[in-house]
């Protein structure tokens, strides 16, 4: 009888541990569903196209990129800025970043500073106090919103 309940007493011992397995195992495997989940969640939820400022001037510029795609003189623009002036060459430490990433968006057309000898410009202005009509010599054709202009040159 003592054997029959040691063995019942091992028997018991076992079962514990075992039980005791399968509670950590399944601690471990919840904790493992519940951060895959979170991870595609957090996915599912995230922005498009994410928000760093090249995202930003990209959704600023797409309507005048298409309507510079369908321009019959495509090609090199003038590119007027100003921040803080209106031609970027008087300040170029301050605006040079803007110009770039317009460049880098506009691709192919390709920006020029202040050469008003082309037809067609992109107007890039940030302060709402500017004028466009102060612009000398250039007929805005298409505002598209934001300080976002296409400009023509009138003297051609």
């Amino acid at each position: 009888m003592i054997q029959a309940e040691e063995k019942n007493a091992s028997i018991l011992k076992i079962k514990r541990s075992l039980i005791l397995h399968l509670l950590k195992l399944s601690i471990l495997l919840l904790i493992l569903v519940l951060t895959v989940y979170n991870s595609i969640e957090s996915l599912r939820n995230a922005p498009i196209g994410g928000s760093g400022a090249s995202t930003i001037e990209e959704m600023r510029l797409s309507n005048l990129k298409k309507d510079l795609g369908n321009l019959s003189n495509r090609g090199n623009i003038n590119y007027i800025g100003d921040r803080p002036g209106i031609h970027v060459k008087d300040f170029p430490d301050l605006c040079m970043e803007e110009y770039f990433l317009s460049q880098f968006i506009l691709v192919p057309t390709i920006l020029e500073l202040g050469n008003n000898k082309l037809t067609w410009a992109m107007g890039n202005l940030r302060n709402p106090k500017l004028d466009p009509a102060d612009i000398n010599h250039w007929q805005i054709i298409k505002n598209y919103g934001q300080g976002v202009l296409l400009l023509k040159n009138q003297s051609r």
